[in-house]
């Protein structure tokens, strides 16, 4: 669902020094998402829970017009199912 950083991936844990953000590890690979927060289309312009909670889509599809993303905050990180016209962030892993 996320290349490279499977189940197996270690997460580093959560830093929130200025911004929160979360770090994967997976050998000598690293990955770091920062929590962004996200946009809604009912709400033009609004930026929910920057700097508090990430949310990141999966190039995963489940339907036409649905997605895997992955969510995490300062206790929890997990993946859910989501309509498409949420505004989730993108980061491109190779």
């Amino acid at each position: 669902m996320f290349p490279g950083f499977g189940r197996s991936a270690g997460l580093a844990g959560w830093s929130s020094s200025d911004y929160g953000y979360i770090k994967f590890t997976s050998g000598s690979n690293s990955v770091e998402f920062p929590a962004v927060g996200f946009r809604r289309n009912d709400s033009p312009g609004t930026l929910y829970y920057a700097g508090v909670e990430g949310y990141y889509w999966s190039s995963v599809a489940y339907s036409s017009t649905g997605v895997h993303y992955l969510y995490f905050d300062n206790s929890d990180l997990v993946i859910y199912n989501s309509n498409k016209h949420y505004g989730r962030s993108v980061r491109c892993v190779r």
